[in-house]
């Protein structure tokens, strides 16, 4: 075991959710779960949000679970190390679907932090189906609303589904976690999965002047700090309950960004743990028309939420944002571009393609 474990000497582990978002995308969850049954933090249980998939992925996860399935493992020699070797199976699962009697708690904002019926310890994966997509926020706000509901976590780390984690990445997020009581997020150093020697990201930064978001790709520049990468993200329990849960008018894209600030309006400290590494199949469950859409949709709404003071740039940076893309000339990015901003002034929010 990673001898980071040894900083941490005779105190008691603290408990963590994995949550992982699941989209017509088992072949990826599979290898993402193999990384993270080796990582070598003790404490931990997984959480995987199927969110209204329509490839069967429920059934080959269960497949997998049992050890019926193998993983596709990267072709690149050091990611292969990571999720090679199969962990042992079988691994045992609990299923909460919409007929058991705990999935509408997990739907209701204002749910109590009641004790689940559903919940034993010795599980290694609980599998919550939601029969809809409700995208990055809503899908997994169910599994946070579920480790809230079992009321045992001391944090949560919401890790997305295309990724390979380094053993001791957790390790790593739970240390930095631990060191102030007042930091609520902690982000990973993302790497790209098919070029892992570069950095994707180890956070992002804000301009708060013109509402433009950029990727930090530098550790000299964590300074510039001024949100956190959900992609690999650790929540403290005491943010999740004083800030809440994802804003779900999102549905996809900026959600981050937006918790991050309201983490911070909080009064929490968000920071990365350059450490913890984590591979990142960066774009690959993107669709265009989803960018053009919920991107310019969700900036403006970012805007009007966070940036009023300078709502005047912001929103003539979202025009050249759709300039841009009208410039293409293509129906389809046309329509849905002008769809975009006419449903946000109409108030038509969360999930509307």
């Amino acid at each position: 075991m990673n001898n980071l474990v040894t900083k941490f000497h005779d105190k008691n582990f603290p408990k963590v959710y994995i949550i992982i978002l699941n989209y017509n995308g088992w072949n990826d969850t599979i290898e993402c779960l193999e990384t993270v049954f080796r990582n070598d933090y003790p404490n931990f249980q997984v959480i995987v949000v199927d969110n209204g998939s329509e490839d069967n992925s429920l059934d080959y996860l269960k497949l997998w679970a049992n050890g019926e399935l193998k993983s596709n493992a990267s072709s690149d020699v050091y990611l292969q190390i990571l999720s090679s070797k199969p962990v042992l199976k079988n691994l045992s699962y609990t299923l909460i679907t919409r007929q058991n009697k705990d999935y509408r708690q997990l739907n209701d904002p204002n749910t109590s932090t009641s004790k689940i019926s559903e919940a034993n310890d010795s599980e290694s994966i609980i599998f919550i189906h939601s029969p809809e997509n409700l995208g990055f926020s809503g899908g997994n706000n169910l599994g946070i609303r579920y480790a809230l509901l079992r009321n045992d976590f001391e944090f949560i780390w919401l890790l997305n589904n295309d990724t390979v984690v380094e053993k001791n990445a957790l390790l790593e997020l739970v240390e930095k976690s631990l060191s102030d009581e007042n930091i609520g997020i902690v982000g990973s150093k993302l790497m790209l999965y098919n070029d892992p020697s570069r950095t994707q990201a180890f956070g992002g930064s804000l301009n708060r002047r013109w509402g433009i978001f950029r990727f930090i790709t530098s550790e000299t520049e964590l300074n510039k700090l001024g949100y956190i990468v959900a992609a690999s993200a650790i929540i403290s329990r005491k943010c999740i309950e004083t800030t809440g849960c994802f804003d779900e008018a999102y549905f996809l894209y900026s959600e981050d960004c937006d918790y991050s600030l309201d983490a911070i309006n909080k009064g929490f400290i968000i920071t990365v743990a350059p450490n913890s590494i984590v591979y990142h199949k960066d774009g690959k469950s993107s669709v265009t028309l989803y960018k053009d859409y919920y991107g310019i949709r969700n900036n403006l709404y970012f805007n009007y939420k966070h940036l009023k003071k300078n709502l005047i740039t912001a929103n003539l940076y979202v025009l050249l944002r759709i300039l841009k893309r009208l410039a293409k000339f293509q129906i389809k990015s046309f329509y849905i571009t002008i769809k975009a901003v006419f449903d946000f002034y109409q108030g038509k929010m969360g999930r509307q393609l």
